[in-house]
């Protein structure tokens, strides 16, 4: 995800589209977490949010989208790349296969 040049102390909220391409087993709910790819950054500047623009939070039936919206807060100059890792979720098993995904943002 691209999130261009976000000035220090602003924000920017990117929407990530998930689909339920059909796991078997019923709703699935989506895990997720960022993985810090600077070695001069100890913290993330991403973050998931929990708002009502997140429709991922009940789970998604086989076959049906959801929205999950990653919100860039940058405080440091330069770029910004982390991994957001998804996992999928039916019941209380927790699928092998995750989905990463890039994200990209700097600062001036």
């Amino acid at each position: 995800m691209q999130f261009g040049s976000v000035a220090s102390g602003s924000t920017k909220v990117l929407p990530l589209t998930v689909t339920n391409v059909g796991l078997p087993g019923g709703t699935v709910t989506i895990e997720t977490a960022i993985t810090v790819r600077s070695t001069t950054r100890p913290t993330t500047t991403y973050q998931v949010l929990t708002t009502a623009q997140n429709t991922c939070l009940a789970g998604i039936a086989a076959g049906q989208s959801c929205t999950l919206p990653i919100e860039f807060a940058p405080t440091d100059a330069g770029v910004h790349d982390d991994l957001l890792t998804l996992t999928a979720i039916v019941g209380a098993d927790v699928h092998s296969s995750s989905t990463t995904v890039w994200l990209n943002g700097s600062t001036p």
